[in-house]
């Protein structure tokens, strides 16, 4: 059962693309990672996911377990 949905989830500051539109499902019942480098875009798919930083034409959605 899908617990978080994300679709085309992006993000821009001015010119610079910090996201690029990225989708994906995270099952209940699973262990998931989320690694890279410096400015990779980790805090800001994040922030984007619970809503704290404003984007166009995207959304994730989830559900309780």
């Amino acid at each position: 059962m899908a617990i978080v949905v994300a679709h085309d989830l992006s993000k821009k500051y001015g010119d610079r693309q910090a996201l690029h539109p990225t989708s994906f499902i995270l099952d209940a019942g699973t262990v998931t990672v989320l690694a890279g480098p410096n400015g990779a875009g980790k805090s800001t798919l994040l922030k984007r996911m619970t809503s704290m930083v404003a984007g166009a034409d995207s959304a994730a959605t989830g559900a309780a377990p």
